[in-house]
């Protein structure tokens, strides 16, 4: 399968991450908001559809890292910025 982003998947991606980082904080005040691909998928769904493939290939080209959390599933390590 092809992972290649067409631009409305890249663009939304790219807005989904804006404001995320791939790292724990240092500093600023964040949260965990850790998720999984699926999770991703869903949360978009309302914007474009979106291939699983696609986003873990787009997640890990921006150097986030996947982590086990607190409920054993394994996710990809988010942290966002408290408002």
């Amino acid at each position: 399968m092809e992972t290649e982003l067409t631009k409305i998947e890249n663009d939304v991606l790219k807005a989904y991450i804006h404001d995320l980082d791939n790292l724990p904080p240092k500093g600023d005040v964040r949260i965990a908001s850790h998720r999984t691909t699926r999770d991703i998928v869903d949360e978009l769904s309302p914007m474009v559809t979106l291939d699983e493939k696609k986003v873990a290939a787009f997640m890990e080209e921006h150097e986030f890292n996947m982590i086990k959390d607190e409920d054993g599933v394994v996710k990809w390590a988010i942290w966002k910025k408290v408002v």
